[in-house]
This record gives C-alpha cells, sequence and structure tokens, in this order.
C-alpha cells in the first residue's frame, strides 16, 4: 500500500511523525520533499506518484491551506479518481480543490475528539477496503497525538 501525503513545508513536523507511524504499519508513504531529484519535471514526478498511490491524505493546516501545492496535488487526485483524506486544522477553511469536501476535523487542543470522529465514521462504513482506510485513519491521528504532547 503507498500513500502520497499532500502537505506544506512547514508542516514536516507532522508529516515525519505520520510517515513514522505508517513505517510501523508497513505502509510506504510518498513525501515529495524526500524525493529530490535535480532536473526532474516536478508537477510530473508529483502526479505520477499520486496516479501509483492508493490514498491521498491531504494536510491541511494554517500552513497548509496557504500552499498551492496542497490545492493543486488534491486537486489532481480527486480528478485521477484517489481516495482523499482531508485532515483539517481547526480554525482553517478548506479552499479550493478541498472547498466542499467532507473533511476530519482537527484540533491541536483536544485530538482526541478527531479519533473518534474518525473512529465513528469507520465504524460506519467498514468493508474490507476500508480497514486499510481506518488504519491509515488512526495512524494519522496517533501522530497527531505523539507531536502535541511531546511540545508539552
Amino acid at each position: 500500500m503507498k500513500v502520497f501525503i499532500s502537505h506544506s513545508v512547514e508542516d514536516r513536523n507532522i508529516v515525519s511523525a505520520i510517515n513514522c507511524n505508517l513505517i510501523l504499519a508497513n505502509i510506504q508513504a510518498y513525501i515529495a520533499e524526500e524525493d529530490y531529484q535535480p532536473g526532474t519535471d516536478t508537477w510530473g514526478k508529483v502526479t505520477g506518484n499520486i496516479d501509483d498511490s492508493d490514498i491521498v491524505i491531504a494536510i491541511l493546516t494554517r500552513d497548509g491551506v496557504r500552499s498551492s501545492y496542497v490545492n493543486q496535488e488534491a486537486g489532481y487526485a480527486f480528478k485521477a479518481g484517489k481516495q482523499v483524506i482531508p485532515i483539517v486544522e481547526d480554525e482553517v477553511k478548506p479552499v479550493a480543490a478541498l472547498e466542499g469536501k467532507e473533511y476530519i476535523r482537527f484540533n491541536r487542543l483536544s485530538p482526541l475528539n478527531a479519533v473518534d470522529i474518525a473512529a465513528q465514521y469507520l465504524e460506519r462504513h467498514k468493508t474490507k477496503s476500508d480497514d486499510v482506510v481506518s488504519l491509515i485513519i488512526m495512524i494519522i491521528f496517533f501522530a497527531f497525538i505523539l507531536r502535541i504532547l511531546s511540545k508539552k
């Protein structure tokens, strides 16, 4: 399984925590800035990896919402028929490709609420393919909680 993580480079700590947890679950994550290839067409590299991914996670924090890349990558993923899991920080309003899409709300001060929402969603939509999605979502929120707790 391969997951494309769309994010602002300012959120690399969040992405690093998510990636560590995905590795533990034997899930490969694609992180564009870790795939440095001088002279390569950046957009072609990114879209190729979105095409090769099973799921796209769009991290929309205060920095992520200002990133044109996050919105472009999410838009491309939707058009490519990929399942996109938007994770949106409180006080952030999704724009462009993510505007009007359902998402999981995340509050840095009370992350367990988002975990509960994700768990309820997954319980209602449980199938074999959702088991993989549920694993990914729970790993993501576990990473958020660890990051928040480590800052206290």
